[in-house]
């Protein structure tokens, strides 16, 4: 494929580009081509890119593309991938292309785009290769490590200042950005919870970090419930947010952000509200405010199908769709704009959702009775799977008073036969069978091809907490769980509001050895492979 360079256009998106970071740079060169990185960040957690040029000033030239993806990683699927497409201009290229033609003089971007699927602290690194067709080549080393990114209330252990949104690199726990919390404003009436993050999401694209919560600043930047994080600096994305953002969804298939929230009141009472939002191409759209949206309170929880053409909604409102209440869940149709009801819906608050691909099925949760239970689209049947009970409380004795009933807000699917499922229950039980409780305080197995529950060792305590973000780590067969619990018991460090728990052996382990923790409530996280900037090796 031919790269030419030699529009108006194309020239000065790539003197900007490359105006960007042209002092420091690593560069090299190959017969008649030039490489160089960029000693400046490249607005991104996960996308790095060097600059390859034609010097020749009369004749095109060809470069060869080698990407060995295994070189010292401690995962065993690729970590590294090259990347194209509108969000990255002047790509060198646009498909599985291993080989590029530019035009004399002509330049381009390789995109690399790290997603090491290794645990949080651990590096992942490969090794890329150019060469013309005379066999010489420069050879620029990847490398990546993964971060877990936390949001909710809290402050690092001991101390007083909150702190709200960090990531932990494998030794130590790093602050973000600074959540502006000094006001007398609040979002729920307690003045307790401004600068609360609600949710995370990763722009699986271009490497960028949304942040949503309850927040008027971050960095002193005004932000409006919302916040993104292109690896440099923080961006309030023009945001007109009427309302604390509950819920965020990232859509990979059409690179748009599903945005939900609204207030605390349930619907029908005085200040009862929700909504839901759609931000594409830098473009905010109201998708719940028309006649028939069904969302007249917040919604809490968002979740899409397999396919990314379905969009599920939970949290308190009672709405009609075709004339009929949507009670506390609702499905969105993405192609072709319509609301559809789940049968009738749930009898109270929904906090957790969960689509399982390997199912098909979606997992609900929160207040109602009896807590667990799951909606299968193609047969339009809810099924009761499990009761989350309370200590001292009912529920697993078949009494639907829903001021007994536990909440259970978390899900994670690792393979069609296991889920875990957290929330702030003490026991679980089959619906079919409530005498047959298991302990299981915060957090349960349950294997949906065989319907049955089981415990989790030394679970979390949760009389006054919740387990509530879960992330699976397959290479290591880990589970991350965080909340608001702490864990002293058999471990060799004391657990703070987050920990893993190896599948394996049985075993929880702190972050750290240390007590170096954070202390409040975590909300959200999400695990990101940071790439760091590749260097050329000497040869």
């Amino acid at each position: 494929m031919l790269r030419l360079a030699n529009s108006k256009k194309i020239l000065l998106l790539s003197i900007f580009f490359y105006m960007q970071g042209c002092s420091d740079s690593t560069s090299g060169e190959f017969g008649n081509f030039t490489t160089s990185t960029f000693d400046t960040e490249q607005n991104s957690l996960t996308v790095q890119s060097i600059l390859v040029k034609n010097t020749s000033t009369s004749d095109p030239h060809t470069f060869h593309i080698s990407l060995n993806t295994h070189l010292g990683s401690a995962q065993d699927m690729p970590a590294f991938s090259l990347v194209n497409g509108e969000d990255f201009p002047l790509s060198c290229v646009a498909s599985d292309e291993t080989q590029v033609t530019l035009a004399s003089e002509g330049f381009c971007y390789l995109y690399i785009k790290s997603d090491a699927q290794i645990d949080v602290g651990e590096y992942a690194t490969a090794a890329l290769t150019l060469s013309d067709n005379e066999y010489d080549s420069v050879t620029y080393q990847l490398k990546a490590q993964n971060l877990l990114y936390v949001g909710g209330l809290y402050t690092y252990l001991n101390q007083d200042t909150n702190i709200n949104i960090a990531y932990w690199n494998g030794s130590e726990w790093q602050q973000l950005g600074n959540v502006g919390s000094n006001s007398s404003e609040s979002c729920n009436g307690a003045n307790n919870d401004l600068g609360l993050l609600y949710s995370l999401v990763l722009d699986e694209t271009t490497g960028h970090l949304f942040a949503a919560g309850c927040m008027s600043e971050i960095d002193d930047i005004p932000v409006n419930f919302i916040a993104q994080w292109n690896g440099e600096s923080w961006n309030g994305l023009n945001s007109e947010l009427p309302y604390e953002v509950r819920s965020l969804h990232w859509d990979s298939n059409t690179d748009a952000l599903f945005v939900a929230g609204g207030t605390n009141a349930l619907a029908g009472v005085d200040g009862a509200f929700g909504y839901l939002y759609q931000w594409q191409n830098d473009t905010w759209t109201d998708l719940g405010s028309g006649d028939d949206s069904p969302i007249n309170a917040q919604v809490t929880s968002l979740s899409l199908d397999e396919d990314n053409a379905y969009l599920y909604l939970g949290g308190k409102f009672t709405g009609n769709i075709d004339s009929q209440s949507a009670s506390r869940i609702a499905l969105y149709d993405i192609n072709n704009q319509a609301w559809f009801r789940l049968g009738d819906g749930v009898e109270d608050t929904v906090n957790g959702l969960f689509f399982n691909a390997y199912t098909d099925t979606l997992f609900v949760g929160g207040f109602f009775y009896p807590g667990i239970t799951t909606w299968n689209n193609a047969l339009a049947s809810w099924t009761n799977i499990g009761v989350a009970c309370r200590v001292g409380t009912p529920p697993c004795d078949g009494d639907s008073d829903s001021s007994d009933n536990a909440n259970v807000v978390g899900y994670l699917a690792i393979d069609k036969y296991s889920m875990f499922i957290g929330g702030n229950f003490t026991s679980v039980a089959n619906e079919s069978d409530t005498n047959a409780e298991i302990d299981a305080e915060g957090l349960a197995q349950y294997n949906p091809i065989i319907d049955s529950w089981s415990s989790i060792d030394n679970s979390p305590p949760v009389e006054s907490g919740f387990v509530k973000p879960l992330i699976y780590v397959a290479n290591n067969n880990i589970l991350y769980a965080a909340g608001s619990f702490t864990i002293t018991e058999n471990v060799d460090s004391p657990i703070y509001n987050i920990g893993k728990w190896d599948i394996s052996s049985s075993e929880w382990q702190p972050l750290s050895s240390t007590e170096a923790g954070l202390d409040g409530s975590i909300e959200t996280m999400v695990i990101v492979s940071k790439q760091a900037i590749p260097t050329l090796v000497d040869e």
